[in-house]
């Protein structure tokens, strides 16, 4: 995921939690495309569900 920024493998994981009801949602953000800017989303927490997974891509990688 770092170097390509796929992220099939990760949703993939996202979604069986879902599906076993251990996670409430998958949210995905748009792409920067300009490099300058910046991404907002919405997540939806409950009380069963309060914990939040966040993961993100610098570009170009700084290595």
């Amino acid at each position: 995921m770092a170097e390509l920024g796929a992220t099939q493998v990760l949703i993939d994981e996202f979604n069986t939690k879902i599906e076993n009801n251990e996670g409430l949602e998958s949210v995905i953000g748009t792409g920067l495309g300009s490099g300058i800017g910046e991404i907002s989303v919405d997540l939806l927490v409950n009380a069963e569900n309060s914990a939040i997974t966040l993961v993100t891509m610098l570009a170009p990688s700084p290595d």
